[in-house]
C-alpha cells in the first residue's frame, strides 16, 4: 500500500491518501477520528458517506466513513460508544501495514483506532482495535461501522448456514434512543431461495442485527463499478458474548442519508495496557447481482477459508 498524497489545512496535516496494487483508493482522516473517509476503486466514485451537516450527539460528531465504536456486555449502544473523537490522530507504517491511533478518551481511558494492510487477492484487511489505557479493568468489544452513500446501491447478508439444520437469528429494533424501526419493513426482503436478506433502502429509518455464520455483509454498487464485501469471523463458540448474539448489523438513515454496514467482535475483559482487535477483510469485485449467489460464493471463498483455518 503506497501513500500518494498528504492533505493539509492551515498548515496542519488533515488526511492521507493511499493506493493499493489491487486498484483501490483509500483516504484516512488524521485531523480527527481516525476515520476512513474514502474507499473505492481508483478513478471511481467514493463508496463511503461523508457528512456535511454536522450531525452530532453532544460532543460526538458522526462525520461518516469507517469508525470504531465499542459495545458492552448486555448493552450494544452506550454513552461510551459516543465518546468524542475530535482530536488529531497518530499514524505510522510497519512493513505492509499502516496504523492509525486516536487520542485516549479522558473519561474511559480507552484508545481506539485501526490498521490497514494490503492482503492477497486484491483485498485489504482493516483491523479495528481498542486499548485499555487505564489502571483498571475494562470490558467490551469492537464495533466496526462503515457508512455508505446508499444512492443506487443495495445490500445483503446471508441467511442461515449450510447443511440440513439451519436457523436465521435476527433482531429488529422497534425503538431505541429516540429512534424507531418498523417490523414489517419493505426494505428487507429475502431472495427467492431464502439464501440472502436483500436490503433496498427507501428512506425509512431501520436497524437490524443478524447472526451471520458466513461472516459477511455486502453492497451492490453498479454505478460505482463494483460490489463491496466486508468479511469478519464469527466466533460461534463465543456467541453469547456478541450483542444479542449477533455479529452483523445494518442501519438505514432517515431519508436515505446513509447506510451503515456493521460487524462486531465478542466482548472481552482487558487488563491495563491490553488491547482487543477485530479484523475485517474488505473486498471489491466487479458488480455481482444478488441473484448470482454462486459467483458471490466463488469470489469470497478464498477470504472465508483464510478465516476458517
Amino acid at each position: 500500500m503506497k501513500k500518494v498524497e498528504e492533505i493539509k489545512k492551515d498548515g496542519t496535516l488533515q488526511e492521507v491518501v493511499f493506493t493499493t496494487d489491487g486498484g483501490y483508493k483509500i483516504g484516512v482522516t488524521i485531523g480527527i477520528g481516525p476515520r476512513i473517509h474514502h474507499f473505492g476503486l481508483q478513478n471511481k466514485d467514493n463508496l463511503l458517506f461523508w457528512d456535511n451537516q454536522e450531525r452530532c450527539r453532544g460532543g460526538w460528531f458522526l462525520y461518516g466513513g469507517h469508525r470504531v465504536w465499542t459495545h458492552r456486555p448486555g448493552a450494544d449502544e452506550t454513552e461510551e460508544a459516543y465518546a468524542p473523537d475530535n482530536k488529531p490522530c497518530y499514524f505510522g507504517a510497519m512493513d505492509r501495514t499502516w496504523g492509525f491511533w486516536g487520542a485516549q478518551d479522558s473519561v474511559f481511558k480507552i484508545q481506539r483506532g485501526f490498521s490497514i494492510t494490503e492482503a492477497g487477492s486484491g483485498a485489504i484487511d482493516v483491523e479495528s482495535f481498542i486499548r485499555n489505557g487505564s489502571d483498571m479493568l475494562w470490558s467490551g468489544g469492537v464495533w466496526a461501522l462503515t457508512c455508505i452513500d446508499p444512492i443506487g446501491k443495495s445490500f445483503a447478508v446471508p441467511l442461515g448456514g449450510k447443511g440440513d439444520w439451519s436457523t436465521v437469528p435476527m433482531v429488529i429494533f422497534k425503538r431505541w434512543a429516540g429512534h424507531t424501526s418498523r417490523v414489517n419493513d419493505p426494505q428487507f426482503q429475502p431472495d427467492a431461495r431464502d439464501e440472502l436478506m436483500i436490503i433496498e433502502p427507501r428512506g425509512i429509518e431501520a436497524k437490524r442485527m443478524f447472526a451471520v455464520h458466513q461472516g459477511w455483509i455486502g453492497c451492490y454498487a453498479p454505478h460505482a463499478g463494483c460490489s463491496f464485501f466486508k468479511i469478519a469471523k464469527f466466533e460461534t463458540a463465543l456467541e453469547e458474548r456478541y450483542p444479542r448474539g449477533c455479529n452483523v448489523a445494518l442501519y438505514i438513515g432517515l431519508e436515505n442519508f446513509m447506510v451503515e454496514m456493521e460487524t462486531m467482535s465478542p466482548w472481552v475483559t482487558l487488563k491495563p495496557g491490553e488491547m482487543c482487535a477485530h479484523k475485517e477483510t474488505w473486498v471489491l469485485t466487479e458488480p455481482i447481482p444478488w441473484d448470482q449467489t454462486d459467483r458471490i460464493e466463488k469470489v469470497l471463498e478464498p477470504h472465508l477459508e483464510a478465516y476458517n483455518k
